[in-house]
């Protein structure tokens, strides 16, 4: 798939959803994965406004052990429709393949996957943890998910 240039979305939106939900239903309530994707940027700026956690200033995201999810494209080279290589945390080059091809995109002469980035708080930090869209089971309610409107 590949995405157009569209007019940048400023706000930074979340969501609450009330009842168990897969990627795939989350990313379609949004309105697809280009109406989903936010940035670890958007991470970045709410863990350093709620840096102290549960013990600073209120903020957007969920301190109760309960997900913050963000979808985040990560680049990649692509190999195939469905395969991919990227790397790894440890910086190692991994090679994927995708049931569904809509979560690998071309943007900006570059291709990408989105993963979904959870956000949580534990032990006095905040962590940050990229997951493969397709893997991840069933997130539990009460998650919050933040996009751009």
């Amino acid at each position: 798939m590949t995405m157009t240039a569209t007019k940048p979305k400023l706000t930074l939106v979340s969501t609450t959803f009330l009842t168990s939900r897969f990627d795939r239903g989350i990313i379609a309530e949004i309105g697809g994965v280009e109406e989903a994707i936010s940035s670890s940027e958007d991470i970045d700026l709410l863990t350093a406004k709620q840096w102290r956690g549960p013990k600073g200033p209120d903020g957007p995201l969920l301190i109760n052990g309960r997900p913050n999810i963000f979808y985040v494209p990560a680049p990649v080279v692509l190999i195939d429709d469905n395969h991919f290589k990227s790397t790894d945390l440890g910086g190692g080059e991994i090679t994927e393949e995708l049931e569904d091809p809509a979560y690998l995109f071309f943007k900006d002469g570059r291709w990408y996957v989105l993963r979904a980035i959870i956000v949580f708080w534990y032990e006095d930090i905040w962590h940050k943890i990229p997951i493969p869209v397709e893997l991840h089971g069933l997130w539990n309610a009460g998650g919050k998910v933040f996009y751009h409107e």
